[in-house]
């Protein structure tokens, strides 16, 4: 199973790659992988090759753990009624141009109406009833108004969920059953193909990983308190609570007494909370790594390929730093 970016490679060129940093070298990679690289490049290329190892390795965990905090959070959501009784539901239009007719068909087969559909005066559809291709392509060919379906959002339940919100199970093409454990079959469904994707990422996409932040620490034991204006609530990648800042923020740390005063920088992440008491040494924030804006100068040495006497053009410029 490959892509086109792996064609490229074996019969086209490589081209750009990363170097530890994150930074990309100038020089690219004008060979193929059946051609052969030569040494620089295989030098270059050395780097993508152990950061998509290192990742494959680290992330896999963090893709398994997110899909154990999905399950748990949706594993009491189970079908237990066959009918909440609500009359809401989340309307279709066929008409709507920014949908294609796939997605269009997609989105309905499978779902139950939420209300009567007519075309003209008369009825075509019923509430509650099941939506199969035929009623689709009837849909489609007369340009009906939006069309309200039942969906999982409407449902009159906060813990459980019905049947005719829920639809058809993809197992058999029927009505779900009772007692079915949706919850725990959609977080499982996400996590699956987020694992698939953790293993094709080159980059680790987040601001703050385990490599790269440096930790601030608090010099001694006491009250830490900051400006909660100038931060606003986020989550780290463990699904832990804490703030980011967007600007210096400045932290006192009061002890019985001293009162020290700890500068953070942007886009840091502060694990503690406002009037929360720390240890010394404790971990309460991770400063974003800085960037390095330097880049690595390549030198390509050219060799004759046989003896005699050289000649080139009377225009020859030269670097000032060489000169």
């Amino acid at each position: 199973r490959g892509n086109a970016s792996q064609v490229h490679q074996l019969v086209g060129m490589r081209g750009l790659m990363s170097d530890p940093q994150g930074q990309m070298i100038d020089l690219p990679i004008q060979s193929n992988l059946r051609e052969g690289l030569s040494l620089t490049e295989y030098i270059i290329s050395c780097y993508g090759a152990r950061k998509g190892v290192v990742d494959t390795a680290v992330r896999t965990s963090d893709a398994g753990y997110l899909t154990r905090r999905l399950v748990e959070v949706v594993q009491h959501i189970v079908v237990r009624r066959t009918d909440c009784g609500t009359t809401r539901g989340i309307s279709v239009s066929p008409r709507n141009g920014m949908m294609p007719e796939r997605i269009f068909i997609q989105t309905l087969i499978g779902r139950v109406l939420a209300d009567d559909i007519y075309i003209g005066t008369r009825c075509v559809a019923i509430r509650n009833q099941d939506i199969g291709i035929g009623l689709v392509n009837r849909f489609i060919t007369f340009q009906t108004q939006p069309i309200p379906i039942r969906t999982p959002f409407t449902c009159k339940s906060t813990s459980w969920i019905c049947r005719l919100c829920y639809g058809r199970s993809p197992t058999h093409g029927d009505l779900v059953e009772l007692g079915e454990a949706v919850g725990i079959i959609a977080g499982q469904s996400i996590g699956e193909p987020g694992t698939q994707l953790t293993l094709r990422t080159f980059h680790t996409g987040g601001v703050f990983t385990g490599g790269t932040a440096e930790h601030v620490r608090a010099p001694s034991n006491g009250k830490i308190k900051f400006n909660e204006y100038l931060v606003h609530p986020t989550r780290t990648r463990h699904g832990h609570p804490a703030f980011l800042c967007d600007i210096d923020l400045y932290v006192t740390i009061e002890s019985e007494n001293i009162i020290h005063n700890v500068t953070i920088p942007p886009k840091s992440l502060i694990l503690v909370q406002n009037d929360q008491y720390v240890e010394s040494e404790q971990v309460i924030a991770e400063a974003r790594a800085y960037t390095f804006n330097f880049k690595e100068r390549v030198r390509k040495h050219i060799y004759s390929d046989s003896e005699g006497e050289m000649h080139w053009s009377t225009d020859v410029y030269h670097a000032p730093e060489f000169t």
